[in-house]
């Protein structure tokens, strides 16, 4: 029966209905004959009203993150299926676009950018969106949305004749990159030497943070001598290598107390407004006897492997460089002292080689000192440059265990002898295990027991 309606149930043979009303029913059940047991059941009888069905909703922007190129006309393609893999025939699509600088707290910086509004038609839809137009009505330079991010609002209404209904929603946030290039200077430490060469690395990376190769750097640089004089020093170039980077080197007059430079990217596709440029300034140490050191290596921006070779080359630069007589130096590394050694001063040279072998001491950083002593009346100075070494170990090392015996199977109570070999010096643990733990009849609860022999080695 119903609350509005009547219906009586006849058996498998079918129905009799005398009224047909829409609401809430309820079916009663019970045995013919004797039993007395029964059953009640409700069900809910609408007039054609829609039922909402599953779809997925994709967002696919052109680019992962917008530039200069795409910054007046950035276009998101939007596409929209039911469960079963059918394209949407034609639904309604609303954009709502907003400017937000942290993903985390969306309402901090917030900036309302537009609503666009357009049909999809056979599952896609497509929308440009203008950020210049955007930000002029905002009363904003465009300059303000660099490194925010485009949040990407899109719902979608369907209505299928009859009985189906789609009302979804997604969202998406799309960084803005207006200059593609980043600069960073590697290996670059901003004080200066007087009379020594000053090395500067730049390191290229676009807005992936993939490395560049073979980009075009401009560096322009000035010094500031003692009497605040500025010298230009021109313009140089230099091009990217295959781990991104830019060398230069600038000869350092001996009265210089300030370097001022600039590195930019020259990238002949992009416009002067999109070139990144960084500006730093380097300033000179002190000395009581202008007397300075400088350490450096070609690739010293990459990290070092254990068991490799490292080769420093070593420049002073004194008044009484002809007094040196040693070089001193020390690497220390997790606040120990790992090794330490004096080289005798090359007679006659303005530089030398110190050579050194990276240890496992020195993972995963170390710091390389190296000192002299100049002495002028009376008073003793020391002279010093230090280095920072990224020392990483080969995990791929092998090794290879051998058992020496003439016999298949060790007798008990006579000795067994074990070959071991790696490709560099290691500790090696050895247990001995009685056989019986592994075996399901003689499986113990606690395998540890079966542990005889307990040994380490360093091999």
């Amino acid at each position: 029966m119903a609350e509005s309606g009547e219906a009586i149930y006849r058996g498998p043979k079918g129905t009799d209905v005398k009224e047909v009303c829409y609401g809430l029913w309820k079916i009663k059940a019970k045995y013919k004959e004797d039993f007395t047991t029964t059953g009640t059941a409700y069900f809910e009888l609408k007039k054609d009203e829609p039922v909402e069905r599953p779809a997925h909703i994709s967002l696919e922007p052109e680019k992962p993150f917008i530039s200069h190129k795409n910054i007046e006309d950035f276009k998101i393609t939007i596409k929209a299926s039911s469960i079963d893999g059918q394209n949407v025939r034609e639904a309604e699509v609303f954009a709502l676009f907003r400017i937000i600088e942290d993903l985390n707290d969306t309402r901090k910086d917030m900036m309302f950018a537009g609503i666009e509004k357009t049909k999809l038609v056979n599952g896609v839809a497509e929308i440009n969106f203008n950020t210049s137009k955007a930000v002029n009505l905002l009363n904003k330079t465009i300059e303000v949305v660099n490194y925010k991010y485009l949040n990407i609002f899109v719902d979608i209404q369907e209505i299928v004749a009859g009985d189906y209904t789609i009302d979804k929603n997604k969202g998406i946030n799309v960084k803005y990159f207006l200059f593609p290039y980043t600069l960073d200077l590697v290996a670059t430490p901003l004080f200066l030497k007087p009379g020594l060469p000053f090395s500067i690395k730049v390191l290229v990376k676009d807005a992936t943070g993939n490395v560049v190769t073979g980009m075009a750097i401009t560096l322009s640089a000035k010094t500031v001598d003692q009497t605040q004089e500025k010298t230009d020093l021109g313009l140089r170039k230099s091009t990217t290598n295959s781990d991104g980077i830019a060398s230069f080197a600038i000869d350092i007059p001996s009265d210089v107390t300030t370097l001022e430079f600039q590195v930019r990217t020259d990238d002949p596709e992009l416009p002067e407004e999109y070139q990144t440029s960084n500006h730093y300034q380097a300033v000179a140490y002190s000395s009581h006897s202008q007397s300075f050191l400088s350490l450096s290596w070609p690739d010293s921006y990459k990290s070092l492997l254990v068991g490799e070779q490292l080769s420093v080359t070593v420049t002073p630069k004194s008044p009484h460089a002809d007094r040196i007589t040693h070089y001193n130096y020390l690497i220390s590394s997790r606040g120990k002292i790992v090794n330490f050694g004096t080289q005798k001063k090359l007679p006659g040279s303005s530089f030398q080689i110190l050579n050194l072998t990276l240890t496992q001491h020195m993972v995963p950083t170390a710091c390389l000192l190296v000192y002299y002593f100049v002495i002028e009346d009376q008073m003793t100075e020391l002279v010093s440059d230090s280095v920072c070494l990224k020392v990483e170990e080969n995990c791929d090392s092998q090794f290879q265990i051998c058992v020496s015996s003439n016999r298949n199977t060790p007798s008990l109570g006579k000795g067994i002898s074990l070959t071991m070999e790696t490709q560099s010096e290691a500790w090696v643990v050895l247990s001995a295990v009685n056989i019986s733990t592994y075996l399901p009849e003689g499986r113990c609860k606690n395998p540890t027991k079966g542990v005889k022999y307990m040994l380490t080695y360093l091999v």
